[in-house]
């Protein structure tokens, strides 16, 4: 005789509804008998809910709203010649902001990774099954809208009365419900869906009758526009806290966590990456310890992509915390586009882990008593090892900017031949020269310096002095035969002209000789300045 709470925002709570409590809802909202919810203004009661009765879903003649009607009609048939006796659970599940994970520092492997091009995620039964939902959850179910989302309800109609007290999912939220019923069947997408038949649900159920069937939903964020953003630090850690609110084991909650069934989340409709999403959903599941099975819905590319980035990220014993680093990092450049992803990927994992064995050996040859750290391979091919912090590799090493991979990943790479990052790679090479160089060396350069410039104006001096002092004698020995005062004199002026010229001559050659060691001196006295700042 009450009507039912209300699930709030910033909060988590459930609501458990019958079955047949669900189909007496869905009834009203079928014949629009909810009151105020037809209202629109960003000032009324519901403005931050979606809306519940069907008047919208009624107002269209598309194919698409007809079929979706056969999916709704089937329902109630159902449930009115045979009365369900099972329960559904509507957990809102709000992840505060102190509970959100480090991504950064986390040191969880990476799961189980099953890609196929075949089959749909509301079919892998027994898995945590993802729904791209709407903020507003159904998103245009009772419109026009026949995505996945839309479709999801329409094949499982009780999953439509969380639109009735739901309120919009906020940026750390998920909705996750436990033991919806399937009762139809569908083929196509979009608008070539259709209904194909009514669906008998064997899914086992629990000990409160509840289908053992987790669907949680998840919105994601909106790229229509601007496309491009989404690969920025601050998206991406939006993205992996939605997903994280998803697939959080509830509390209270008993036994292993199942894995998940997700796709291309947020890449329809939303122009989501799937490259970037996969490796997202990928990171938050092995931080919750879930296995994931990933569906690309025919797309072969995809999946032969995804899966040859998995056995990269398995092989060099990639944790969750080094694959967030590097995610960051990615978007952090001003000029990222996605255009380089995966390629970036590859390259800066494949160099870091170069040079992250090649210190772990240096330390080892240094301290004799110290052992070197075995790498041991568990039951799930994985790796202990310490934690390492990607961002001090990419600040301190010139090889990211460098190709040192395979040439087909060079070349991908070179791609990066714009003006803008040209100069992002010269900056860097500078930067890491600076970094690299140690006071010590820095002093033996410019000792080296100093003799080489000294030396070379010893010689040039001893040169001219040898030659100025052979021809002086040449002249005097003419001067003393020829015994003419008049050429003594002559002879004389003449050897005074030569020697000015003889030490303009020594200038040029010692000016010339030394102007090359000058420069260097200079520059190497700039970088110590710049370091002694």
């Amino acid at each position: 005789t009450q009507a039912p709470p209300l699930l709030i925002c910033r909060a988590t709570h459930s609501i458990t509804l019958s079955q047949l409590q669900i189909a007496s809802l869905l009834a009203n909202a079928f014949f629009c008998t909810f009151p105020r919810r037809n209202a629109k203004g960003s000032d009324t009661e519901y403005s931050n809910y979606p809306d519940i009765n069907f008047n919208r879903l009624f107002s269209h003649k598309e194919k698409r709203a007809l079929e979706k009607m056969k999916c709704v009609l089937n329902y109630f048939r159902r449930v009115t010649t045979e009365e369900p006796t099972g329960c559904v659970t509507f957990t809102r599940q709000y992840v505060k902001y102190q509970e959100l994970p480090k991504w950064e520092t986390a040191t969880q492997h990476l799961p189980k990774f099953h890609i196929d091009t075949n089959g749909l995620i509301e079919e892998a039964s027994g898995l945590l099954q993802a729904d791209f939902a709407n903020k507003f959850l159904g998103g245009g179910v009772l419109g026009l809208g026949c995505v996945q989302e839309e479709i999801r309800f329409v094949l499982s109609p009780e999953l439509i009365i969380s639109r009735l007290f739901t309120q919009a999912l906020d940026k750390t939220e998920a909705l996750i419900i436990t033991g919806a019923e399937q009762f139809n069947s569908g083929n196509g997408y979009a608008s070539t869906f259709c209904w194909a038949d009514s669906y008998v649900d064997c899914t086992p159920v629990d000990t409160w009758g509840r289908r053992m069937c987790q669907v949680t939903a998840i919105d994601a964020l909106h790229f229509t526009k601007q496309p491009q953003v989404q690969y920025r630090p601050s998206f991406v850690i939006r993205e992996l806290n939605k997903a994280y609110a998803g697939f959080r084991v509830l509390d209270r909650s008993n036994g292993v966590a199942v894995g998940v069934a997700t796709g291309n989340w947020g890449c329809g409709a939303f122009r989501g990456d799937p490259r970037l999403k996969s490796l997202i959903q990928l990171a938050v599941c092995g931080y919750t310890g879930r296995d994931i099975a990933y569906f690309t819905f025919g797309d072969e590319k995809l999946r032969n992509d995804l899966a040859t980035m998995y056995i990269f990220l398995k092989e060099n014993n990639v944790t969750v915390g080094e694959l967030v680093q590097v995610l960051l990092h990615h978007g952090s450049r001003e000029w990222s586009d996605g255009s380089d992803f995966f390629q970036y990927i590859y390259h800066n994992l494949r160099a870091y882990e170069s040079e992250t064995d090649d210190e772990t050996e240096e330390s080892a040859d240094q301290d004799v008593d110290k052992k070197r750290e075995e790498r041991t391979v568990d039951s799930s091919h994985t790796t202990t090892k310490t934690p390492k912090n990607i961002a001090d590799y990419f600040k301190k090493t010139v090889k990211t900017s460098l190709p040192s991979a395979s040439p087909s990943l060079s070349s991908s790479l070179c791609h990066a031949s714009t003006s803008q990052q040209s100069a992002y790679n010269v900056n860097a090479i500078e930067k890491s020269r600076k970094e690299s160089l140690s006071e010590d060396k820095i002093l033996q350069v410019l000792t080296e310096c100093d003799r080489l410039v000294g030396g070379q104006l010893v010689k040039s001096h001893e040169t001219s002095n040898s030659k100025s002092a052979a021809k002086t004698r040449k002249l005097m020995d003419q001067d003393r035969d020829a015994g003419s005062t008049e050429n003594s004199r002559n002879c004389k002026r003449d050897v005074n002209g030569r020697e000015r010229e003889k030490n303009e001559e020594k200038k040029n050659t010692v000016s010339t000789n030394s102007g090359e060691p000058s420069r260097l001196l200079s520059f190497l006295d700039d970088i110590d300045k710049s370091l002694a700042s």
